[in-house]
């Protein structure tokens, strides 16, 4: 009896093992960074002492993608908010965006492991910029995004673990103040922050 028990065990393993694992639907979670620089902002603040530099944002966002059975191809929708406070030269600068975009991706790998390319196009954007030293409020009335990585990572049962690496590209742009003037500084006026950079995640996703 110990000996079948043990050989059941070892065969429903190697099968489990053996077949593809496949999620319907997939909901998860994401956090990470983006590396984006904006150059107009850095070079009319930072670089007059006026302010930090601002050069990574933290990334926090969730998916939900729908993949047809039999297929390799996953499309979805894709919520990302992202945040970067900094201090210096004793001036404080708080800025907030929120991302919503659209989500294809293709499991070349899908079986245990998964592996494949991963793209976005942003469809809803919001940008927020708070200087309360000086005090100042910054909005943007336009703004584009998209961004191409690869995925890849383990499946647990109905959990997954993995990571997610790429470019994004991420650009606001009809910059104003609070007093609907453009934004200036020491004599700049910035018209555009553009954050688009290198980007990594780490994603922990549940499949039904």
């Amino acid at each position: 009896m110990k000996r079948f028990s043990i050989g059941l065990f070892l065969g429903l393993g190697l099968t489990f093992m053996a077949v593809p694992s496949h999620a319907i639907l997939e909901a998860r979670i994401h956090y990470g960074a983006g590396q984006g620089s904006p150059d107009e902002y850095n070079n009319a603040y930072f670089k007059f002492q006026d302010g930090p530099e601002l050069e990574e944002q933290k990334v926090l966002g969730a998916d939900l993608i729908f993949s047809p059975p039999m297929l390799k191809w996953g499309l979805g929708v894709r919520f990302e908010g992202m945040q970067e406070n900094g201090t210096e030269f004793n001036e404080k600068v708080e800025m907030d965006i929120t991302r919503t975009s659209i989500l294809l991706n293709h499991r070349i790998v899908n079986t245990l492991l998964y592996f494949g390319p991963i793209v976005t196009y942003g469809v809803d954007h919001k940008f927020a910029m708070a200087i309360p030293t000086d005090p100042n409020k910054i909005s943007s009335g336009d703004a584009s995004s998209y961004s191409a990585g690869v995925e890849g990572g383990a499946k647990f049962g109905l959990f997954s673990l993995g990571a997610e690496v790429g470019y994004q590209s991420l650009k606001f742009n009809k910059l104003t103040e609070s007093d609907a003037g453009p934004w200036t500084k020491n004599g700049r006026t910035i018209s555009e922050v553009d954050l688009s950079g290198m980007y990594y995640k780490i994603l922990l996703g549940i499949g039904f």
